[in-house]
Formats: C-alpha cells, sequence, structure tokens
C-alpha cells in the first residue's frame, strides 16, 4: 500500500507531506531561458520542462493551506 502514501495530505504529526519547490533567482531564470532558446526546435527535454513547471504548481498548490485563495487560472490575479 506504499502508492497510497503519496497521496496523503498531511503527515502524521501534523506537517505538510507535500515537498519542498526550489526557488531560482531571476538570474537563473533568465539564464534557463536563455539555453532552452537554445536547443534545436522539437528538443526532447522542451517537453521534460513543461512537465517539471506542472509538478512545480501542483507541488505549491499542495503546501498551501486548505482555504488559502488562489490565483485566477486565466489572469493569474488574486
Amino acid at each position: 500500500m506504499l502508492w497510497l502514501s503519496a497521496c496523503a495530505t498531511g503527515g502524521s504529526d501534523g506537517q505538510s507531506s507535500c515537498p519542498p519547490v526550489v526557488n531560482y533567482s531571476r538570474a537563473e531564470q533568465v539564464r534557463a531561458a536563455e539555453e532552452v532558446a537554445a536547443l534545436p526546435e522539437g528538443a526532447l527535454i522542451i517537453g521534460w520542462l513543461a512537465d517539471y513547471a506542472v509538478l512545480r504548481e501542483q507541488t505549491r498548490t499542495c503546501a498551501q493551506p486548505p482555504n488559502q485563495t488562489q490565483p485566477d487560472a486565466v489572469s493569474g490575479h488574486w
């Protein structure tokens, strides 16, 4: 039943069971964007990075308190 533990919403000690989200500096984000832009069209890693972005957003959502307001999906405004 190990796979069910991945769906837990909180640890038994009351702490979140969500993994931490690594924060990247603005300079790192700019460098990564430049490196991605230099990749050949159709590079496989581009799709993997999109998947990673989804996982990061899911992790952020997991870590929010239950009644936390979410930003509007279209505008990004709270």
